[in-house]
């Protein structure tokens, strides 16, 4: 199998300042592709939620690195205007020489519901405002327009993002309203939590979708997103993941009705403040699920078992990946660099 065309983005955490430039650097020099953040008010946790603002803090990564792809995965544009998202991610363009890549979805639940935030109509609201920063990055005179839910009048952004045509936009979401949107203007598809063969039969509606509209199907970037833990076991891996990924996993509903479960309307990913009361009752709930909803939706194991997992992935379809390394602070950096050496190496020396 050729792998050439295969990237490994490792997505950081929010906090501390000092733990995401340690790592930055260290994925810089173990060679990894890219470092993405997650664009949260709020960090996910049960007791904790520090989080740092994602594209301010790329923006400084973009000094102190040279050569890894930068990126929010994901973004919304009900926090943020879509001309100030353009905006944000034109000036971490230019610092970082081209380097940037915006991912954006419909928005979580916790980092709206408890600041106010308007997200009605959140997947009309994001493709229009996905084709309004795509009109400020492209467009060299003015722009105007009247939607529904943005308004430019003789509009014109600069300077413009270094990459052209412009910055890749990753789209997330797994609803036939948003795999539309990706086959109409994304350049990139970055569901969540999905196994191989679910994977695979969503991006060929994906590629069906793009033709029919006459788009070149390969434009549009499949990329993995899932949580990571690699240890000296596979038996180690599963312990220290089995918790923390069910608690993921049951935000979201479409995934686990196949097992049987139904996610309560509170706790679903666009409807929960997330506080330690709601994080006590999510975690609650997600100890009841079967180990069998993590299987391969994850991966998880020794250095051997995970290159075969992403391997799956990689028949799959799947070109980039993101991801969260799932263990304690501590042991970031250890992780990271088992996964480097031994993961990752693998794919680069086949």
């Amino acid at each position: 199998m050729k792998y050439k065309s295969v990237g490994f983005g490792y997505m950081l955490p929010l906090h501390p300042w000092s733990l995401i430039l340690e790592l930055t650097k260290h994925c810089e020099a173990a060679g990894l592709d890219a470092v993405y953040m997650a664009d949260h008010t709020v960090a996910f946790g049960i007791k904790r939620f520090d989080a740092l603002e994602a594209w301010t803090t790329l923006a400084a990564l973009a000094t102190v690195t040279k050569k890894v792809r930068l990126g929010a995965i994901v973004s919304d544009v009900h926090r943020h205007h879509p001309a100030a998202l353009a905006q944000m991610v034109t000036t971490v363009d230019i610092i970082s020489g081209g380097r940037t890549v915006l991912g954006i979805g419909i928005g979580e639940g916790m980092n709206l519901i408890p600041f106010g935030v308007r997200h009605d109509k959140p997947t009309a609201r994001t493709k229009e405002g996905v084709r309004l920063i795509k009109k400020l990055w492209t467009s060299e005179g003015r722009a105007s327009c009247d939607g529904e839910f943005f308004s430019l009048k003789n509009a014109k952004l600069q300077p413009k993002p270094i990459q052209n045509p412009h910055p890749p936009i990753w789209i997330a979401g797994t609803s036939p309203s948003m795999l539309k949107l990706v086959a109409e203007v994304g350049d990139g598809w970055v569901p969540a939590f999905m196994t191989p063969e679910e994977f695979a039969k969503t991006l060929n509606e994906i590629r069906v979708m793009a033709a029919e509209l006459g788009r070149d199907a390969s434009e549009i970037t499949p990329v993995c997103y899932t949580y990571c833990v690699v240890a000296k076991s596979d038996e180690d891996a599963e312990n220290m993941i089995k918790v923390p990924a069910k608690m993921n996993l049951a935000h979201f509903s479409t995934r686990l009705r196949r097992y049987g479960v139904e996610v309560p309307e509170e706790l679903r990913v666009t409807k929960m403040p997330l506080d330690e009361s709601s994080a006590r009752k999510l975690l609650e709930f997600a100890k009841r699920l079967p180990d069998e909803t993590i299987e391969n939706r994850f991966i998880y194991g020794s250095p051997e078992r995970c290159i075969e997992i992403i391997e799956e992935f990689i028949k799959a379809g799947v070109q980039q990946f993101c991801l969260p390394l799932l263990v304690r602070y501590e042991n970031m950096k250890d992780t990271l660099k088992l996964f480097a050496e031994e993961v990752v190496e693998y794919f680069k020396e086949a």
